[in-house]
């Protein structure tokens, strides 16, 4: 913001060096090598300027903004000596540095075989502690992680967003303690780093030890670009932000295939009940204070489920829907959407409501947006149950179909 008063103001060289520093800090900004070569071509530059075309074009190919930069370029006439003197571009990285994200608090039993697992490719780490009493932070000093202490706020976002202001990678991969990338694996991941036009990744994740949560995919590697952060208080995600930045610069985000391996589910098994204690008080806050949030309704939802109580569950599912209902299509975030759908299915099932499955598969707005093996498995079971058997046939001939088809939510374990 300071840099395009700047530029407005007309005071290009101060312009020239506020926007570098703030691209030092968010390496991937667009808005901020557009405003470095209009400067340069100003300064008439053209070399700097040049620069500035081709790292746009490499990170957003289609924004109308790159080719708006390009022809500028190509019709100006170079200046000797250029009118304005501008300082060197040290902006320029190498664009596949890697900033590996954590959170943790008394991790001590994990984390070191975390951070090993990242060690080799890791431009840096950058460790959120929330108040650990164990060796979770003597061990990630000294495996080369920074530490940033920050007191526990009931608030997952809030941490996970105070690491991501101290990332000066090109890209952010976020991972938990108990998770690890196989070192066989990383060759992938260095590739999928090269590619231009992607914003972000969905990953793969494994999860060791529980069979029954499926695997799916998560956003978890994405560009370091101003404006990305997380919402909720629980169950964090950051693919509200990629999604509005995605479609600002014309980008894509992919389904990447380097895995994160999750060993967590066996320690957390034991500690599920705490959990959900801990989870069900931050979501009935989170729920009074922004009863519209479809995210925290859907959230609520899951945590009532996994706490037995799935009658009390199936009206904020219901609630999250008729939310999301009310934005436009090009807001609708995908895994968003097939989850709430996937899992509203079924617990409805588990909850006899074969009925409202049924109507839900009727539903035009489910129609258009959910499409996945394990939704029409769910709706196969409810027409049989309901006797609507070529119905069912039908449905559980499409989720046949659709089984290989990759989720971008932890599918059904029986599809998969």
């Amino acid at each position: 913001q300071e840099s395009d008063q700047l530029y407005a103001s007309g005071a290009y060289e101060k312009a020239w060096e506020c926007t570098q520093e703030a691209i030092l800090k968010r390496p991937f900004s667009p808005e901020g090598f557009f405003i470095l070569g209009k400067i340069a071509l100003i300064a008439g530059d053209l070399e700097k300027a040049k620069v500035c075309v081709d790292r746009l074009s490499d990170m957003t190919p289609d924004w109308p903004h790159t080719q708006q930069l390009a022809d500028e370029w190509a019709a100006s006439s170079a200046c000797h000596p250029p009118r304005l003197t501008l300082s060197d571009l040290r902006c320029i990285g190498s664009g596949v540095r890697v900033s590996v994200c954590l959170i943790a608090k008394d991790e001590e039993a994990q984390i070191g075989l975390c951070l090993d697992s990242v060690a080799s490719f890791a431009h840096e780490i950058i460790l959120v502690d929330t108040g650990s009493t164990d060796q979770t932070v003597a061990i990630a000093e000294a495996k080369g992680a920074r530490v940033i202490h920050h007191p526990w706020q009931d608030d997952f976002s809030d941490a996970r967003n105070v690491s991501l202001e101290h990332a000066t990678g090109d890209w952010i991969l976020v991972l938990d303690a108990d998770e690890r990338l196989n070192v066989e694996d990383i060759p992938t991941l260095q590739r999928e780093l090269k590619q231009s036009g992607i914003l972000n990744y969905r990953l793969p994740i494994h999860n060791h030890g529980a069979k029954e949560y499926g695997h799916g995919y998560v956003p978890r590697l994405y560009r370091n670009a101003p404006g990305l952060c997380y919402i909720g208080r629980i169950h964090e995600q950051i693919y509200f932000t990629t999604e509005m930045l995605r479609k600002r610069w014309c980008m894509r985000g992919a389904l990447g295939e380097t895995p994160i391996q999750h060993y967590g589910y066996r320690e957390e098994i034991v500690q599920a009940k705490d959990k959900r204690k801990r989870n069900l008080k931050l979501l009935e806050r989170a729920v009074q204070e922004t009863p519209d949030e479809a995210n925290y309704r859907y959230n609520y939802a899951l945590e009532l489920r996994n706490a037995g109580r799935g009658q009390e569950a199936l009206g904020h599912y219901q609630k999250a829907i008729d939310l999301l209902k009310t934005l436009p299509d090009e807001a609708q975030v995908p895994e968003f959407t097939h989850a709430l759908v996937q899992q509203y299915g079924s617990v409805l099932l588990e909850e006899k409501g074969y009925e409202k499955v049924a109507e839900m598969a009727d539903d035009p707005w489910i129609q258009r947006h959910v499409a996945s093996a394990s939704w029409s498995l769910v709706q196969g079971i409810a027409y049989a149950e309901g006797k609507e058997y070529e119905k069912a046939l039908g449905a559980l001939e499409d989720s046949i179909a659709l089984r290989h088809k990759p989720v971008l939510s932890p599918g059904i374990i029986e599809v998969q």
